[in-house]
């Protein structure tokens, strides 16, 4: 009976280990993720409101001669990357808004609705007095749930998800407006 030669099995084991590990990186690879995204003009204001706003493309700006505060909601659906995909470092928020200063302000928050119970959760925020006032839209981003292998994770079979931006200006001197959002899933081993 002939002996396998130390070539050959050597040869085998390299083929079983590249075979092992072109399927296990292929099942770990996230090719492209799909995030939640809004623009700011398809927020539904909370309630008929005295305080002027205006429309511009996919913006929402609280008018030049208005003081006050708007609130808009936005439905949070499930988006592949909410549902799908585990979430190695948490989540992120980015944000495109107007805040010009100290008679402005955004605020966004992102809502859970226990089905159940009819229970609110705020899960997390952004505030433009965070973040250096600017005279032009700017885009923010904000890490929320971080460390590895995140706790959190969006349960649409039990909750519902939705946004909600509050629009401030106590001055007429202030600008303030929402052009978009997004939610996605961040990553710490890629």
């Amino acid at each position: 009976m002939k002996k396998p030669s130390i070539f050959k099995a050597l040869k085998y084991s390299f083929l079983t280990s590249a075979f092992l590990l072109t399927n296990v990186s292929s099942a770990l690879a996230i090719d492209v993720i799909i995030p939640w995204t809004t623009s700011g003009a398809v927020g539904t204001p909370d309630k008929p409101t005295m305080v002027k706003y205006n429309y511009a493309g996919p913006e929402v700006e609280m008018a030049d001669d208005a003081t006050g505060q708007v609130r808009l909601f936005y439905q949070v659906h499930d988006a592949d990357s909410l549902v799908s995909i585990l979430a190695l470092d948490g989540w992120k928020m980015t944000a495109r808004y107007l805040d010009n200063g100290p008679d402005a302000r955004i605020t966004i928050r992102l809502r859970e609705m226990d089905l159940d119970t009819g229970e609110f959760t705020n899960i997390f925020k952004i505030d433009s007095d965070d973040y250096a006032a600017d005279e032009l839209y700017q885009t923010q981003n904000k890490d929320f749930e971080l460390g590895c292998f995140s706790s959190y994770s969006f349960d649409f079979s039990n909750h519902a998800y939705y946004v909600v931006v509050k629009l401030e200006k106590t001055g007429l001197a202030g600008q303030a407006g929402i052009a978009g959002m997004k939610i996605e899933p961040t990553n710490c081993l890629l």
